[in-house]
């Protein structure tokens, strides 16, 4: 399972993945904080992260920084999105 950062807004992530065809976007997990700007994408689809990686300016994420586990937005701004 890969884990890519993206700086910026990550409902465009979301956004752009919706408009692909159907069957190709699959076992994705976009994490994002609007206030930061930053999200995060995991996923073992090689596909879909070649994809994001040409469409967007994704960065590997270092082996200090983890993927979020389930986070309530209400309390932490962090809103996870399941493709």
């Amino acid at each position: 399972m890969e884990t890519l950062l993206f700086w910026g807004n990550g409902e465009d992530l979301s956004d752009f993945l919706s408009a692909q065809p159907n069957g190709l976007v699959k076992n994705i997990e976009i994490q994002y904080n609007a206030k930061l700007g930053k999200a995060y994408v995991r996923s073992d689809n090689r596909q879909v992260m070649d994809l994001l990686s040409r469409k967007f300016q994704l960065k590997p994420v270092s082996p200090e920084e983890e993927f979020l586990g389930a986070v309530a937005a209400d309390r932490s701004g962090w809103i996870t999105v399941y493709k």
